[in-house]
């Protein structure tokens, strides 16, 4: 009887392992979204760049299409 209730168990773990390889993998999917089929680590131009925490970008006044282009870059 103690090897039945074994196997159960074993059959038991077997299927969770299972589903969390499908949940890993959906997980996976979901992070690697990637519109044109290339990831956003592949446009990189430096490799193993790390980005402060406390970075800010600058903010640039967009071109709006009303004005010259070249004002605009000026």
């Amino acid at each position: 009887m103690l090897n039945q209730a074994t196997a159960v168990i074993a059959h038991s773990e077997d299927e969770y392992a299972q589903r969390y390889k499908v949940l890993e993998e959906r997980l996976k999917a979901i992070e690697g979204f990637s519109a044109f089929g290339i990831d956003a680590l592949d446009l990189c131009l430096v490799p193993n760049v790390v980005v402060p925490p406390k970075f800010k970008t600058p903010d640039f006044e967009k071109y709006k299409g009303l004005q010259c282009p070249k004002i605009h870059l000026k």
